[in-house]
C-alpha cells in the first residue's frame, strides 16, 4: 500500500460539508470568480447570457476541486492526523491539496482560453484570477484543518463525559452492592445450599458427536455461537461442544457459573475483577494464572474453529461483560470474596 497516503488505522471519523451543499457552494464560487473578470455590476451581469455560460465553465472545475479536497482531507485525517504527524501531514496536504489542484486549474484554463482562440496571459488569468484561486484553495485547506481539530476536541470532550458517566454508574453499582447486606446474606445461603449435592460434580456432553465427561470444577468458560461452541478447561484442554448453552447451564451451579453475555458462561472463581470497557460494557479481568493459560490456548481455539469462517464466532466474548449482566455478576463476585 502507498505509504505516502496511508500510515495507520483511522482514529476518528469527521464529517465535513454535507454532499448536497457542495454543488451549491461550487456554483456560488464560480459566479464570484466569473464576476471578477468583467466590469459590470452583479445585477447587470445576471441579465447577460455570456455571464451564465462562463459561470458554467467555471462551475465544473470548482465542483471537482471541492469534492477532491473533501475526499483527500478525509483520507489524510484518518491516516495522517494533524496532532500525531504534523510535519508529514503538512507536506502531504500541500502536495495533494494545493500543488496538484493548482496544476489542474492552470491546465484547465489554458485549454479553456485556447479553445476560444485567446491567450491566458493576454486575458491576465495568471496575473489576477489564478492567484485568487490559489488563495481560495489555501483557505479551503485551512478550513478543513481547523474544522477537523474542532471536531476532534469536541469528540474528546464527549468521550470524557461518557467516561465520567460510566464511572458514576460504576460507583453507584458498588455502593448498592456494599449496602445490600440482606441480599448478600441470602445469596451466601444459596451458595451454601448449592454446595451440597444439588449439581453434579461430573456430567456428560457431546463433542463432535462423541460423548465426553467433564468435571464441572475444571471449567474456565464455555462459549456457544450459532454454529459452534467451545469449552476451555483449567488443564489447558480446549474442545468443540455440540450442546447448547442453556442445556449445560442447567448442570452448573449458577452461583459460581454465570453468563457474562449471551454467548458465554464463565467460572467466577477464575475472575479477579471487572473494568470499564467501550460501548457501555465492562471487561472481565481473569486471575493471573488463568489469564496466562487463556493466552496460551488461543492458538488452539483458532485451529479448532478454522472451518467456521462465516464470522459466526468471536473469541473475545469470554472477556466482555454486557450491561444487562453487570449487577448480577458484581454481587456474585462480592459474595465469593
Amino acid at each position: 500500500m502507498n505509504r505516502f497516503f496511508y500510515r495507520e488505522a483511522p482514529i476518528r471519523k469527521v464529517n465535513y460539508l454535507p454532499w448536497p451543499i457542495v454543488p451549491v457552494l461550487a456554483f456560488g464560487v464560480a459566479m464570484l470568480f466569473t464576476h471578477t473578470q468583467q466590469t459590470q455590476t452583479i445585477f447587470e451581469a445576471l441579465k447577460n447570457n455570456r455571464f451564465w455560460i462562463a459561470c458554467m465553465w467555471s462551475f465544473l472545475p470548482t465542483l471537482l476541486l471541492i469534492v477532491y479536497l473533501q475526499v483527500v482531507s478525509s483520507k489524510l485525517d484518518a491516516h495522517w492526523c494533524w496532532r500525531k504527524h504534523f510535519g508529514k501531514r503538512l507536506k502531504r496536504q500541500i502536495i495533494l491539496g494545493l500543488i496538484l489542484p493548482a496544476g489542474f486549474l492552470a491546465t484547465y484554463y489554458t485549454c479553456y482560453y485556447a479553445a476560444y482562440g485567446e491567450s491566458a496571459i493576454d486575458r491576465k488569468y495568471f496575473q489576477i484570477e489564478f492567484p485568487m484561486a490559489i488563495f481560495a484553495l489555501l483557505g479551503l485547506n485551512l478550513g478543513y484543518a481547523f474544522f477537523y481539530l474542532y471536531k476532534l476536541d469536541k469528540q474528546t470532550d464527549q468521550s470524557y463525559e461518557e467516561s465520567m458517566q460510566l464511572l458514576q454508574e460504576e460507583n453507584t453499582l458498588l455502593l448498592e452492592a456494599n449496602n445490600s447486606y440482606v441480599a448478600k446474606a441470602k445469596y451466601l445461603e444459596n451458595v451454601e445450599m448449592a454446595s451440597k449435592s444439588i449439581y453434579p460434580r461430573k456430567f456428560s456432553l457431546r463433542s463432535n458427536g462423541v460423548e465426553r465427561t467433564v468435571v464441572a470444577a475444571s471449567i474456565i468458560c464455555l462459549m456457544r455461537w450459532s454454529h459452534v461452541g467451545l469449552m476451555l478447561l483449567d488443564d489447558g484442554n480446549v474442545f468443540i461442544v455440540d450442546n447448547s448453552l442453556d442445556q449445560i447451564s442447567r448442570l452448573l451451579d449458577n452461583c459460581i457459573y454465570t453468563k457474562n453475555n449471551r454467548w458465554c458462561i464463565v467460572n467466577l472463581k477464575h475472575i479477579a475483577y471487572t473494568v470499564p470497557y467501550a460501548n457501555n460494557a465492562r471487561k472481565l479481568v481473569y486471575k493471573q494464572n488463568t489469564a496466562t493459560l487463556l493466552a496460551s490456548m488461543e492458538e488452539r481455539e483458532l485451529k479448532l474453529l478454522e472451518k467456521y469462517k462465516d464470522g459466526s464466532y468471536n473469541l473475545s466474548d469470554k472477556y466482555i461483560l454486557n450491561r444487562s449482566f453487570w449487577k448480577s455478576m458484581e454481587m456474585k463476585l462480592k459474595a465469593l470474596e
